[in-house]
């Protein structure tokens, strides 16, 4: 048997970002009023939320460094 993923909840789930994900069963519930006022506590209340932006500027250029060294050591310049 296949598990599917949704691969949105798994990148998200990399960067610690899962907090942000909306699971889709969510939203065709109806439940859109329970997840704004879920976002807005964590963006309010959680330290994270004020710096996500660096966090995710951190993590993408720590995968562009391990990227360019695992291209540099099959390929070297």
């Amino acid at each position: 048997m296949r598990v599917r993923h949704d691969k949105r909840k798994v990148l998200m789930g990399q960067d610690g970002l899962l907090d942000f994900y909306i699971e889709p069963y969510l939203l065709k519930a109806g439940h859109q009023a329970e997840i704004v006022k879920r976002l807005c506590r964590i963006i309010l209340e959680t330290p994270f939320a004020m710096n996500f932006r660096e966090h995710l500027a951190a993590r993408a250029q720590a995968s562009v460094s391990h990227l360019f060294h695992a291209i540099q050591t099959i390929s070297p310049m």
